[in-house]
């Protein structure tokens, strides 16, 4: 959407890249980071309930051959009572011209089971919403 419509449209989506295929530019966005304990997400492809989903630091963190999803964190997210949550707006798409859709009145929120901490990056109960992983933490 950012390549058709331009970033200024979309700027509220982190850079992401499909590794890979842009190795090269995540390597560059990497190395560019605006300071050093820059934070990326890294998600495997084809992977599902947050199965291999981790923080990265660096371009070499990246394993050398395997199809994944590389985003820039976003450092700041918004919390409630401390603790990152998501929310997911169900929409069924039945004709695209003209545009046709249909919002489901209602969601699911997803939070994380322990307060957000930056100090802490591999902390995956702090830093991520997956039910499958969060039901795991005996803080739950």
């Amino acid at each position: 959407m950012q390549s058709l419509y331009g970033v200024k449209n979309f700027d509220f989506v982190p850079l992401s890249f499909n590794y890979p295929k842009q190795s090269s530019q995540l390597k560059t966005e990497m190395k560019m980071a605006k300071h050093k304990h820059a934070l990326w997400i890294m998600k495997p492809k084809a992977s599902s309930q947050g199965k291999g989903i981790t923080l990265i630091q660096s371009f070499e963190e990246v394993p050398h051959g395997q199809p994944v999803l590389v985003q820039q964190y976003i450092a700041n997210p918004m919390l409630i009572n401390g603790f990152k949550f998501d929310l997911r707006v169900y929409v069924a798409l039945t004709s695209v011209n003209p545009l046709r859709l249909y919002v489901y009145e209602e969601g699911l929120c997803r939070f994380a089971s322990e307060k957000y901490n930056t100090d802490d990056h591999k902390n995956v109960y702090s830093h991520l919403t997956n039910y499958s992983i969060n039901k795991k933490n005996e803080n739950h």
